[in-house]
């Protein structure tokens, strides 16, 4: 048999180049190349009502296909961290809302990616950081007060004193206001004399209550007199040792409810017949099972 080379007109017949699929890309918004959200604890997706920059754990991407003229591709998107982030697509594919299901690591920045897939072709990684409520600082005290101070009567001792408490990102950046909540637990009078005394209240404090970047955490222990407090309270001294009352105090960021957001500090609040103060307190929680309900120091 003869074999005919496939030649045309004596010129070698080629072929077209094997041409790559092209790839989608991803984009945030405002054609931003990568996106940072909040992690602000389980089914938290935005704080705080009324404030004018808002956090936000959401946000939206959209997918810009190639140009290969099908009419009906096959869209799929994914990312590398599906503990940390859900992904919702529209029904056509061409966006998604993210949501923040858990914080990136600490000091890591955009470890989180995003690949949209068309038609068997995935985007590059889309780079997303989950920032979230990380570290609190608590000062020591910046101010005290008699009871008369705060409005008390004449015959009332007494005193009360402030500490500040600052809140910090994954990356230790100092956070703008945000709501946050005490949890007070085991809560206990430690003098027979002081039992039925009204135990202190947990407080919120809204975006709006904060001073600056920090927000201000007040002691009070005032008696009116005669009364049955032994042994009294008095005034404001810094280095007292005689301890009437302790509990457990955590403290939850993004919401007004105990128990949700992000717990950044555990520590044990004591007032002392002329002093309040915080000792021990731990800040990062490194286990969130530290702040779960029940969970005490004092």
């Amino acid at each position: 048999m003869r074999v005919i080379p496939f030649v045309l007109l004596g010129i070698p017949l080629t072929f077209p180049p094997n041409m790559a699929a092209q790839p989608p890309t991803v984009y945030g918004p405002n054609n931003s190349s990568s996106v940072a959200i909040w992690y602000l604890g389980p089914g938290i997706t935005s704080c705080c009502t009324g404030m004018p920059n808002r956090y936000y754990a959401q946000s939206v991407l959209t997918a810009v296909p190639p140009n290969n003229g099908d009419p009906n591709p096959v869209i799929d998107w994914s990312t590398d961290s599906p503990s940390r982030l859900s992904i919702s697509p529209s029904p056509d594919g061409l966006s998604a809302v993210i949501t923040a299901l858990g914080p990136s690591a600490f000091g890591a920045g955009y470890d989180i990616h995003v690949i949209v897939t068309y038609d068997g072709t995935p985007s590059s990684p889309f780079p997303v950081f989950n920032d979230s409520p990380y570290s609190m600082t608590t000062s020591s005290d910046i101010a005290h007060y008699t009871c008369q101070d705060l409005g008390a009567p004449p015959n009332w001792v007494g005193y009360a004193n402030d500490v500040s408490h600052g809140i910090f990102d994954l990356l230790g950046v100092s956070l703008i206001p945000i709501n946050v909540k005490e949890s007070l637990e085991k809560q206990q009078w430690l003098y027979a004399t002081y039992n039925g005394n009204p135990y202190p209240a947990a407080t919120p404090w809204y975006w709006n209550q904060w001073q600056g970047n920090v927000f201000i955490d007040r002691f009070t222990l005032c008696a009116s007199t005669p009364n049955p407090l032994n042994p009294p309270p008095t005034n404001y001294n810094p280095n007292g040792t005689s301890a009437a009352f302790n509990e457990t105090q955590k403290f939850w960021v993004a919401t007004d409810t105990d128990f949700t957001g992000v717990c950044v500090q555990r520590g044990v609040v004591t007032l002392y017949t002329d002093h309040g103060k915080v000792s021990p307190y731990y800040s990062p929680i490194t286990s969130p099972a530290d702040c779960n309900r029940g969970v005490v120091l004092n």
